[in-house]
């Protein structure tokens, strides 16, 4: 099973299915033996947290440290750490989007465009304080502590979401360690893989 850091496959096949094609798909009228099967498999959530939580949450707390610049740090120095870490964010979704079932928003995906909106408003922070210090429109006493303010309200914001975020991935967790036939009542996401031979 190539997607076995993913995924975990049960231990049972749930159906099984044995037909033959149809004739019309073979060029010479030729029937196939055909078999169907369903597996349940359900996500190692542990390989998302490790694989893509912690590196984006790496990227948004060093795009933080922008605030710790100085008023002679010029805006373009501010702006290209930012940046990086905004299309390293962005190279990520797409990343992430290729392994994901298409056409819902999971956790991990409000998680990565939450850390997208943090490192942005980093990015508009740091040109809005550096041109007013470039421009000496604040002194650099007042640049400071402008920075010091906008960390900790950052800090402040980002680590509640996290918190929480933490908190739901760790429910998640205690759910998942069962199958879903064991759990009546709870809603969970199931795939199954139907493969035909």
């Amino acid at each position: 099973f190539p997607l076995r850091a993913e995924y975990e496959l049960g231990e049972h096949v749930h159906h099984v299915d044995k037909q033959r094609t149809p004739r019309e798909s073979s060029s010479s009228g030729t029937q196939y033996p055909l078999l169907s099967f369903q597996l349940r498999i359900r996500r190692r959530i542990d390989s998302y947290v490790r694989n893509t939580c912690l590196p984006i949450f790496a990227i948004t707390a060093c795009a933080s440290c922008t605030f710790l610049a100085d008023s002679h740090t010029s805006i373009t120095d501010r702006l290209s750490a930012t940046l990086v870490c905004v299309l390293s964010i962005v190279g990520f979704k797409h990343l992430v989007l290729e392994h994901m079932p298409s056409g819902c928003q999971t956790q991990l995906e409000e998680y990565i465009d939450l850390s997208f909106v943090a490192v942005t408003v980093a990015v508009l922070q740091n040109t809005v304080i550096g041109y007013l210090s470039e421009h000496q429109i604040v002194e650099p006493s007042m640049h400071d502590k402008m920075q010091r303010i906008s960390m900790i309200i950052f800090w402040l914001v980002w680590g509640a979401y996290n918190a929480d975020f933490a908190y739901r991935v760790n429910t998640w967790v205690a759910i998942n360690k069962s199958w879903v036939e064991e759990l009546p009542g709870h809603s969970l996401e199931t795939y199954y893989m139907r493969s035909e031979s």
